[in-house]
């Protein structure tokens, strides 16, 4: 069995719907209920080739923080084209798409945009636009308005690529935004946007999640 039918297994039983109240909304989310038995089922040789962890399947404080600054912010997602990197259970995409943008979800992990879809349609009775995307390989020249990223900074080897998915996905003058837990690793990320000469302003925002208090910083970069 391949790491990917065995994740299909793993799965079987294993997802729920979990409704979540931000800023008013209501949002429903189909999630996984015991993310370990994917992470048990992952071979050492998948493991070895691109360190694939299911980290797609928890709901991270980044995403509900940026999800909830979105919500208060309406007025600058309406309209917009958005690309939504790293998505995860596409919670951010989501909030997004309630605030009037039309978000594109991508993950590397087929199984995330799986997840997404559902909500998707659960939330808005309409299909998702999904696709897989790694971003070591930016083949097309499409280019969006805005990009939301939430934790997608946790290795070093995954900096330069988000940086590249950033100066070749946005528009001239495009906004991303980047949330994170305040790793000290994304500083070299912040040091790499400085260099390109891209504006960069960072709130911190505390937000709960599993009745846990978090502290998440959502930096606003604009590219030249």
């Amino acid at each position: 069995m391949d790491t990917s039918d065995a994740i299909d297994h793993a799965l079987e039983h294993n997802t729920s719907w979990e409704t979540l109240h931000l800023a008013g909304e209501t949002i429903y989310l189909n999630r996984v209920i015991d993310p370990e038995k994917l992470l048990n089922v992952i071979s050492e040789e998948a493991f070895d080739a691109d360190e694939r962890l299911p980290y797609w399947s928890e709901i991270w404080p980044s995403a509900v923080a940026l999800a909830e600054y979105i919500l208060a912010s309406r007025e600058e997602f309406r309209d917009k084209n958005i690309l939504e990197i790293g998505c995860g259970l596409g919670l951010t995409g989501l909030a997004a798409t309630i605030a009037g943008g039309r978000v594109l979800f991508t993950d590397h992990d087929p199984h995330a945009l799986l997840f997404t879809a559902r909500s998707f349609e659960k939330n808005f009775s309409r299909p998702a636009q999904v696709e897989l995307l790694d971003w070591r390989e930016l083949r097309d020249k499409r280019r969006f308005d805005m990009i939301l990223a939430a934790d997608v900074l946790y290795e070093t080897r995954w900096l330069e690529p988000v940086i590249q998915v950033i100066d070749n996905k946005l528009i001239p003058g495009g906004t991303a935004l980047v949330a994170e837990p305040n790793r000290t690793i994304a500083r070299s990320f912040f040091d790499l946007v400085k260099e390109k000469g891209w504006q960069h302003q960072s709130m911190l925002k505390q937000t709960r999640v599993s009745h846990k208090l978090h502290s998440v910083t959502i930096h606003r970069i604009i590219t030249c």
